[in-house]
């Protein structure tokens, strides 16, 4: 039953997505949660940060730690719905993507995790999704030529 209701919500956010919308302060109110957490949040809005790197289409969005989720999460990112109320937003992903060998990026969004489908992302490698409803902050970093082990 509450599948069910969960569904016909989400449904009917969606067919009013035009009128509804998260502004940067509404992000507050969102719980940011722990990169390697992100299973036990399955269908639920939530805030998550991380790192989005890659190369042509091998992108993936991984802990700003670096570290390793015990549960083996390997993550796409979703962002072909997302509208950026920030146009800086958009400039500063399309330079991170434009020079990926020297830049990476630190991604805030809010959006909803699912791995339902067990295959997302270039050929079907990633395992889960997490698809962004709003980006809350982006960061491009510059790549350092040796990064330390953690």
């Amino acid at each position: 039953m509450k599948n069910i209701l969960y569904l016909v919500c989400l449904f009917s956010l969606g067919c009013v997505r035009n009128h509804f919308s998260i502004t940067q302060t509404d992000s507050k109110l969102f719980k940011y949660i722990d990169f390697c957490d992100l299973p036990n949040y399955k269908n639920d809005l939530v805030c998550i940060k991380g790192e989005y790197s890659g190369y042509d289409e091998y992108w993936s969005f991984s802990p700003i730690s670096r570290k390793r989720c015990s549960n083996s999460l390997d993550l796409e990112l979703g962002l072909n719905e997302v509208k950026y109320k920030n146009p800086e937003f958009d400039d500063k992903i399309r330079q991170a993507i434009n020079n990926s060998v020297n830049s990476y990026l630190i991604i805030e969004a809010i959006g909803i995790y699912t791995n339902e489908l067990k295959q997302y992302g270039h050929l079907g490698r990633k395992n889960s999704i997490f698809v962004v409803q709003e980006i809350v902050n982006v960061a491009v970093k510059k790549r350092s030529l040796f990064r330390s082990a953690k």
